[in-house]
């Protein structure tokens, strides 16, 4: 036949096979449910007279297209019916033909594909509702073949399409801000404050008793650290850029002036200047 036009319809599926005449342990009626044409059915021995299949469809429709995929039958017939009554059935495609004697006998163009549109079948049943189909298939040309199908597709109604709605469409300004919840904000950076690096009081009073306890000619290094420790000041850990010299406890701290005039003779004991100890504040 022509080409598909709009009425044409959508594929009706088939849910399973009511019964069959005859059928081949792997050709079975069975694969008719599949689009697949690869999966043939056919005769279980070649030579029978005929061979009819019963498909039940998903529910009770108006068929308005078949397509039919021959397997070497010379004539295939379609009738339709309801699972109301078994028995009854009318004709939707009347018996055609899908091979010649010759082609038959020479077992050429076995797998013929027709498409009948809902012009083509007939008039009687073509605007009712079906739920069964009986396909008949016959070969008399060759009585030693199997001969079937290998695919068969029912047609239905196209189902309408939903109304549009008659409300206005909303515009949307594209020069508008759109503020979406779900757009994660970007995360605010505080900024600090760097430290301030002027001595806080307490240390500026600790670097001035230790500048005092090294002036003093009665104290120790060691006497130094503990009155140091007895200010309070935590704060006063770690090296500052001031360096106090203290001495040890056997040697005496001249004063600023005696430092300079005083020689040292080659009698006295030189003395031993300790590590130069120095400590700041952390800011």
């Amino acid at each position: 036949s022509s080409g598909i036009n709009a009425e044409y319809g959508a594929p009706i599926k088939i849910t399973n096979v009511v019964s069959c005449s005859t059928e081949d342990k792997i050709a079975c009626a069975k694969n008719l449910l599949t689009a697949d044409s690869f999966k043939k059915w056919s005769t279980e021995k070649p030579g029978q007279s005929n061979a009819s299949v019963i498909l039940q469809l998903e529910s009770e429709q108006q068929i308005t297209g078949v397509d039919i995929g021959n397997n070497g039958s010379a004539f295939v017939e379609v009738l339709v019916g309801s699972s109301a009554n078994d028995s009854a059935f009318e004709n939707l495609i009347v018996m055609s033909s899908f091979m010649t004697p010759s082609e038959s006998r020479g077992q050429t163009n076995k797998f013929k594909v027709r498409m009948f549109e809902k012009e083509e079948l007939c008039k009687q049943t073509v605007d009712k509702k079906w739920d069964r189909v009986k396909i008949v298939c016959t070969q008399p040309y060759n009585k030693n073949m199997n001969y079937g199908l290998s695919m068969i597709t029912f047609r239905g109604v196209n189902k309408p399409l939903q109304a549009v709605s008659d409300a206005p469409l909303k515009v949307l300004d594209p020069v508008a801000k759109i503020s979406s919840p779900s757009v994660a904000k970007s995360p605010v950076v505080k900024k600090v404050k760097p430290a301030d690096a002027t001595p806080s009081k307490e240390g500026q009073a600790a670097s001035n008793l230790l500048s005092r306890l090294a002036q003093s000619k009665e104290t120790t290094s060691k006497e130094a650290l503990e009155r140091l420790k007895e200010t309070g000041d935590k704060g006063f850990t770690r090296v500052s850029s001031s360096v106090v010299d203290i001495r040890d406890d056997y040697d005496e701290i001249p004063s600023t002036s005696a430092s300079k005039t005083t020689p040292t003779t080659p009698s006295q004991k030189p003395k031993q200047a300790l590590p130069a100890v120095a400590f700041s504040k952390i800011l």
